[in-house]
């Protein structure tokens, strides 16, 4: 019964785009000695049984007397290796990088999520400061810290310190710039914490997005069309965007910074870390600026843009096929009301630049980011 309900709250929570969207969030179950935990890449809203990995809670519980190395990338291929030796016999799927952090989680049910109202607050200048006066003891803060192995071992420190000074484990991990870990020994319990969560943040927001989407000029959207193909080729996915929010955002690169870097990990992976700018023009120059600027990105970045600001016309989302292009579109419709709802919390904090390119290169949310097209 216990794996039919982990289904059940996984694809409730995985299916409401409130949530969590694309490839984002996780969940877990632990009965008798074995975790079960979403695999990596695997969408929360369409999972079944095959979707979890089962992993031997006691082999995981000996990685936290593990010496690894302190390089950084030598660390995380370590704890990559010991991760997947913990794995039931039979399992060949890769379980979520967040599998550590389920582990000493004390509830029988862990769900993760990357809700655009809680990261409104964890991805601005006073939500700390938010989160402790509203949630008290029932929270704990972690700033920003690179995921993997490290993050997990950043926070199982400093729930040890909570414990050991005689309070109880939290009933939220609140990530910055990233989301929040809850649950539950019951399904029951794990909802309840998340509208009492919800609600809180409710009362706080007064300043809202408008996500309303305008027509957009078919011609410009055609031109952009033809060049996007010119850049990624002729299979290239193609979405373009107007969206009202955004309509001041677009008269200039200075204009659109609530936009122009990264916000979660989940941005990075499903947007990109940065959009490509595309001054106004004629149809040529536009169809230059961007065939160019594909290539200058690619070159410093060693990968192409997925999100183009195109200049008092609109958003383009793009990628090797029209999955991807649909992906970035909506993480940065996301990105959009994070950046807005952050103005209830005293404005938008930004991932530090180290943060984001460890993700722009780390072989685990390459990997994420594959499975999801």
């Amino acid at each position: 019964m216990s794996m039919t309900e982990l289904i059940e709250v996984t694809r409730r929570y995985g299916g409401n785009p409130d949530y969590v969207l694309a490839g984002g969030g996780n969940t877990s179950l632990k009965q008798k000695g074995v975790m079960y935990v979403k695999a990596s890449g695997t969408t929360m809203g369409e999972i079944d049984e095959t979707g979890f990995v089962q992993m031997d809670q006691a082999r995981l519980d000996r990685l936290w007397t593990v010496d690894y190395p302190v390089d950084q990338e030598e660390r995380e291929e370590r704890a990559l290796e010991d991760l997947m030796k913990a794995r039931l016999e039979g399992e060949t799927a890769r379980p979520s990088v967040e599998t550590l952090l389920h582990c000493f989680v004390p509830f029988k049910y862990v769900v993760h999520t990357h809700p655009a109202m809680v990261n409104g607050m964890t991805c601005s200048r006073r939500g700390q400061a938010w989160a402790e006066k509203e949630l008290g003891d029932r929270v704990l803060w972690i700033p920003v810290v690179n995921p993997g192995y490290i993050l997990a071992k950043y926070v199982k420190d400093r729930v040890d310190e909570r414990l050991a000074a005689g309070k109880k484990f939290p009933d939220f991990i609140m990530l910055q710039n990233h989301g929040v870990f809850t649950g539950g020994d019951t399904i029951e319990d794990v909802d309840q914490r998340y509208q009492f969560l919800m609600g809180k943040l409710e009362e706080s927001i007064l300043i809202t997005p408008d996500m309303a989407e305008e027509p957009v000029d078919m011609t410009v959207s055609d031109v952009l069309k033809s060049a996007v193909q010119k850049a990624y080729g002729k299979d290239a996915g193609f979405e373009f965007m107007n969206i009202r929010q955004c309509r001041d955002w677009l008269k200039s690169p200075e204009d659109a910074a609530l936009v122009f870097t990264a916000l979660t990990p989940d941005h990075i992976v499903y947007m990109g870390h940065e959009p490509l700018w595309i001054p106004e023009g004629d149809d040529e120059a536009m169809t230059e600026s961007l065939v160019q600027g594909v290539g200058a990105y690619e070159a410093k970045y060693g990968k192409k843009p997925k999100t183009l600001l195109v200049q008092n016309q609109g958003i383009v989302s793009c990628g090797v096929n029209s999955k991807e292009a649909s992906l970035s579109g909506i993480l940065f419709r996301d990105a959009v009301k994070v950046a807005v709802l952050s103005e209830n919390f005293g404005g938008i904090q930004f991932m530090p630049q180290d943060k984001i390119d460890f993700i722009n290169t780390w072989e685990v949310e390459k990997y994420r980011a594959q499975k999801s097209i």
